[in-house]
């Protein structure tokens, strides 16, 4: 059974959300080694008596930033996780099928039936990320003409 327009909207604006947490870490983590290696070169000059400043101070600090370094970069499978947990546990009753059914088959299911009239963005934030995680084609529209907006992925709030 298709999905309402409200159950639609409603659905990519959740998965949207996922989406953007899961495109923030690449950049923060980026940023935050080249501040860590930043502090290391203010720092660290070859000469003797910097052993203390790198010791006392850069090792610390460049060990936190490892540190959340990591946990970021758990995020982007932690959004791909809680996005099929919602497709497999949310949106397929809403579908006509069982709770916990495979993501990827309910996703077929939305781009068979379920999006009816509804369409992404060609090349968009929606398109590019369901076709690079799952492999998956949604129906796309040229600019101006997609009924899912791409800023329920690119904004936090919506």
């Amino acid at each position: 059974m298709p999905l309402t327009n409200e159950q639609v909207t409603e659905s990519f604006k959740i998965i949207g959300k996922l989406i953007f947490l899961s495109e923030i870490p690449g950049p923060q983590i980026t940023a935050f080694r080249k501040a860590a290696m930043g502090l290391v070169d203010q720092i660290v000059t070859g000469d003797a008596d910097e052993f203390d400043y790198h010791s006392k101070i850069a090792i610390p600090m460049t060990t936190a930033v490892s540190t959340v370094n990591a946990s970021l970069g758990e995020v982007p499978g932690s959004a791909r996780g809680s996005i099929e947990s919602y497709l497999s546990k949310f949106v397929a009753p809403l579908l006509g099928m069982a709770s916990g059914t495979l993501a990827t088959t309910v996703i077929d299911e939305l781009i068979g039936s379920g999006l009816g009239i509804h369409t992404v963005l060609l090349n968009g934030e929606f398109d590019s990320y369901f076709n690079s995680t799952w492999g998956k084609q949604l129906p796309t529209a040229e600019a101006g003409n997609e009924t899912i907006d791409d800023s329920w992925v690119t904004s936090d709030v919506v």
